[in-house]
């Protein structure tokens, strides 16, 4: 009688040891998975610099080429909101270029980036940058940014696509 109280003691202690094990594992795990959701999200914005000419569709049929310029785009890669309270182009010696009257047709700041939307776009007249380059500064010197509202600058990462 003694052997089977024995018995049924040792699968007592043993099933004691085993879910002190299975504790001490599934405490960290479950601490990690839970902080894990609950991690502050990240601001993710990208900048680039593209070429752009736009066309007229005149009334008789005929298309007209426009100016050319600029366009500085954002696009909101993260998952949270962020908005563009500022944008502009960089110059060497801590200067920048700021368009004070863009076309009325560019996105006007302050502008409320949704995460996943479209990117966004800033103009620059061409006509102004070649204004700089004749003052010697380098197209590739020139970095459009844009100026969120929390104070995060972020930079386009090549300088003015142009020759």
């Amino acid at each position: 009688m003694q052997l089977k109280e024995v018995r049924i003691m040792d699968v007592g202690v043993l099933a004691g040891v085993v879910g002190a094990a299975a504790a001490v594992i599934a405490v960290p795990v479950a601490w990690y998975y839970g902080h894990r959701t609950t991690r502050p999200s990240r601001t993710r914005v990208q900048v680039r610099v593209t070429n752009m000419m736009p066309t007229y569709d005149l009334p008789n049929g005929e298309r007209r080429v426009g100016e050319r310029f600029v366009a500085v785009e954002a696009a909101n890669t993260g998952d949270r909101v962020v908005t563009i309270t500022g944008w502009g182009v960089k110059l060497p010696g801590d200067r920048r270029m700021v368009v004070t009257r863009p076309p009325d047709w560019a996105t006007p700041v302050p502008h409320r980036l949704e995460p996943g939307s479209d990117a966004t776009r800033f103009l620059v007249p061409a006509d102004e940058l070649y204004r700089l380059r004749e003052q010697g500064i380098p197209f590739r010197r020139m970095r459009a940014y844009v100026m969120l509202a929390d104070g995060v600058e972020v930079e386009a990462d090549r300088g003015v696509p142009l020759a």
